[in-house]
């Protein structure tokens, strides 16, 4: 978020400390208790101009594949279900609520040349 990013947060759970943590964060598309997965990411994709080309997705169960499908880039957790490690192209080595998104955000930004001693990655 602080480097430009657009965060989007779909999720079907819809527990309100979810909610509170992403917005500690900064984030503020979060969408809870949602069945219709790709037609949230689609809507945002006209929103805001975003290309599916350039959006990473990740997720770790068998709702998350149509978006994951959707993405430019697919990752999941290493103790994700099988169907969406095999609709991964990167897996993190790192379990769910364990780091791994931390884990991807690192990657993104290294690649991106956007990571340095300022960088700092922050949870909630």
């Amino acid at each position: 978020v602080k480097k430009g990013y657009h965060v989007l947060i779909i999720t079907g759970g819809n527990a309100p400390e979810v909610s509170e943590r992403f917005e500690r964060l900064g984030i503020q598309e979060i969408h809870l208790n949602i069945r219709d997965k790709a037609a949230v990411l689609n809507a945002f994709m006209q929103k805001t101009g975003t290309k599916a080309e350039a959006i990473l997705c990740m997720g770790d169960d068998v709702p998350d594949i149509p978006i994951m499908l959707m993405a430019g880039i697919a990752a999941c957790p290493a103790d994700a279900t099988a169907d969406a490690l095999e609709a991964a192209q990167y897996i993190s080595p790192i379990a769910g609520g364990r780091g791994c998104v931390r884990d991807v955000i690192e990657k993104v930004l290294r690649i991106r040349g956007h990571w340095g001693e300022e960088t700092t990655v922050t949870s909630a």
